[in-house]
């Protein structure tokens, strides 16, 4: 007996049919492919650029903890100098208090007082010039020390 012609009509079809899905789904999983692909991409690049931020990032923490000791062995080493020379602060601001509280006399004053006044221009000549360098020393320590300290503050 011989194929109806018919039915081998929609056998072709439907064969032809199926073969028109399957080419559209092979496409379709094409461009699925390819964008997973590319996700891939995106997702690979997007970790090695947080892996290289974790390295910087963790090298930038071991440069500012270096740092932050340097400062804090500065600023031991400025108290250490200033606890050493405590008591040179306290003769200079005794000398200070003292010439506040007790001025040297005025030398036109009183002619009795001419004495005292060279006595006292003596000594602050012998003195003063050694307590401006041990004041200005102090002062430029105290300077340092807040500047270290603000430093320390601000990392």
């Amino acid at each position: 007996m011989a194929p109806d012609p018919d039915q081998s009509r929609a056998e072709y079809e439907r064969v032809s049919k199926e073969i028109t899905l399957s080419s559209e789904r092979l496409a379709k999983l094409a461009a699925d492919m390819a964008a997973v692909k590319k996700d891939h991409a995106s997702i690979t690049a997007a970790l090695i650029q947080s892996a290289m931020t974790e390295q910087k990032l963790g090298q930038d923490i071991e440069d500012i903890g270096a740092k932050l000791e340097g400062l804090k062995g500065e600023e031991q080493k400025i108290r250490a100098s200033l606890a050493a020379r405590r008591d040179v602060l306290a003769e200079v601001l005794a000398a200070l208090q003292r010439m506040g509280l007790n001025p040297p006399p005025a030398i036109l004053v009183k002619p009795e007082d001419a004495l005292s006044s060279v006595r006292s221009a003596i000594l602050l000549g012998a003195v003063v010039p050694e307590l401006r360098q041990q004041t200005e020393i102090l002062l430029a320590d105290l300077k340092e020390q807040s500047r270290v300290t603000a430093s320390i503050e601000a990392e």
